[in-house]
């Protein structure tokens, strides 16, 4: 349901841009911001998709470890610190509405 959303919303927000920009109706405007759309969509999944399985947490630790060879600041970092994780459950129709129409507007853009 919410991809259907997603896609719905896409669509006309691509066509008000369109409409906007382009003082009328274009199909190469219309699948330029339909290309805008489905990279919004698809850097939306791939932040919540970063977030979500703690990829920046295996950086802060390569950066704990690098601290606690200087024995200035070895004393701050003894503590034990746990890191939050996320759970994202629109990340899957993001990342599906945003391929699909990725897809979408390179095939239309080719038929043009």
């Amino acid at each position: 349901m919410k991809f259907i959303k997603l896609l719905i919303i896409a669509v006309l927000l691509s066509f008000l841009f369109m409409l906007i920009n382009a003082k009328g109706f274009s199909y190469i405007s219309f699948v330029n911001f339909l290309f805008f759309m489905s990279v919004l969509y698809l850097s939306v999944a791939g932040m919540q998709y970063v977030l979500q399985t703690g990829f920046m947490s295996g950086i802060i630790y390569s950066f704990k470890r690098f601290a606690k060879r200087t024995n200035v600041i070895e004393q701050m970092i003894d503590e034990e610190i746990k890191y939050p994780t996320f759970s994202f459950r629109t990340m899957n129709s993001y990342f599906l509405c945003g391929s699909l129409l990725f897809i979408l507007s390179f095939l239309i853009s080719f038929m043009i």
